[in-house]
């Protein structure tokens, strides 16, 4: 059955977020969607984050389990926030409803999924033929069809939103929009594929069944050689503007704060999947909101506020240090160091839980399994190219260039942006911290 069972999360799908104030949340081959979280919810949301939170499960009963034990051992049915939880399992996707919230299966079997009249959670498992998964809010037809202007996609990460839509590969561009599917292929301009960078050789031209699967080497810089670039699609290169994601934090509780609820077999997972270390504490200087600040600035970089030079500085847990944001629109929250890649959980150092994965999706094959890697130390950012078959570019004045190669590790300031391959990412500093 796992062989010919449908994927939800698999390669083709997309996920499309409906516009709120509440949480979306990717990982790996979970999808979990709260619609609103109030004050009194924070906690218990974060924990619910947390819980999803493995790095493979490909039956989803380590997921089922951690959610289980953490609404059980919660007694204010008031403090859990509505939530879905769409699990991509090797059995087919199945869906955890709880509260008043629901999920619409649209295809061959429509049917819609409530938790508003369970005790604990609704679970339901998807049958083959379906379209379209619609998870909380804008359940609708055609509700989240004006909402993209791109065709924008969830790969990974936490977003405000209301809800998400997942699109089976054959749903097209926007739920009850129709329309051609965008090719990438045909969107970027031909080149070779091999397993060495472009050179002036003649590139002897092969059928298409003989194309191996690697990474496609391109040609730098993009253009013809005389300052002109070469037009390409919009939905690889456009950056829409930071999204401030003060929910992906659940800002400050209502409720006094508490150690972490127990997990059964929590201790077991960490031994399986290393989580990575995200409470760094160093020096800063707090200013009159007490919002921690690198030493070496002038003013609060989240209020403006003016800060102290002769002030003492104080050791804190290090706020987050930034977000990258991807050509798609996903927003990358930095607390950590970050491996980018196609295949970026295969790196040593996701593995041992020194850094997280950021995986870009590229049909191409432009971007390589682990291409580049975002340093944190101290207060500063660094990226540096990990041995990329098509390196990583820096250009600090837009998307237009000029693109200068990563050769060493180079500091990010705000509003860089990078290019690996064929997709972008942008670095901009993020207003999160203590007392936000």
């Amino acid at each position: 059955m796992s062989g010919t069972a449908p994927r939800a999360l698999g390669e083709g799908s997309r996920v499309v977020v409906h516009p709120g104030s509440g949480v979306v949340h990717r990982s790996g081959d979970a999808l979990l969607v709260m619609p609103t979280v109030d004050g009194g919810q924070v906690d218990v949301a974060t924990d619910l984050l947390a819980a999803c939170a493995v790095e493979s499960d490909p039956t989803g009963r380590r997921r089922a389990r951690r959610v289980a034990a953490l609404l059980g051992a919660v007694e204010d049915p008031d403090a859990v926030p509505a939530f879905v939880l769409l699990l991509d399992t090797e059995a087919g996707p199945v869906l955890l409803a709880s509260g008043d919230t629901d999920a619409l299966v649209r295809g061959e079997h429509e049917q819609r999924v409530s938790g508003r009249d369970s005790l604990a959670w609704v679970e339901h498992r998807v049958e083959p033929g379906f379209t379209a998964i619609v998870l909380g809010g804008a359940a609708e037809p055609g509700a989240v069809a004006e909402a993209p202007v791109l065709p924008l996609d969830l790969a990974g990460g936490t977003v405000p939103g209301a809800g998400a839509t997942v699109l089976a590969p054959t749903a097209g561009v926007a739920a009850g929009r129709p329309g051609p599917v965008v090719s990438r292929e045909k969107a970027a301009p031909e080149e070779p594929v091999t397993d060495e960078p472009v050179t002036d050789k003649p590139v002897t031209e092969k059928p298409v069944t003989e194309k191996p699967v690697t990474e496609e080497p391109i040609t730098e810089p993009v253009g013809d050689g005389a300052g002109r670039r070469e037009p390409v699609a919009a939905q690889f290169t456009v950056m829409r503007p930071v999204t401030r994601v003060r929910n992906v934090a659940l800002g400050p509780s209502a409720t006094p704060a508490r150690a972490p609820l127990p997990v059964a077999g929590a201790a077991a997972d960490r031994a399986e999947a290393p989580t990575v270390d995200r409470d760094v504490v160093v020096e800063g200087l707090p200013c009159p909101q007490g919002h921690l600040n690198d030493p070496r600035a002038s003013a609060c970089s989240l209020c403006g506020s003016d800060l102290d030079p002769e002030a003492s500085p104080v050791r804190a847990t290090r706020p987050p240090l930034g977000v990258l944001v991807t050509d798609d629109g996903s927003v990358f929250l930095l607390t950590s160091d970050v491996v980018v890649g196609r295949e970026p959980g295969g790196s040593e150092e996701v593995r041992s839980g020194r850094a997280q994965p950021l995986q870009l999706r590229d049909e191409g094959h432009s971007v390589s399994r682990v291409h580049a890697r975002v340093h944190l130390d101290g207060w500063d950012v660094t990226v540096v190219d990990t041995g990329s078959a098509n390196g990583t570019y820096l250009s600090r004045t837009g998307s237009a260039g000029p693109w200068e190669p990563v050769q060493e590790p180079t500091p990010l300031a705000a509003g860089d942006r990078l290019r690996l391959g064929k997709r972008q990412l942008m670095y901009d500093r993020h207003p999160a911290g203590p007392g936000r």
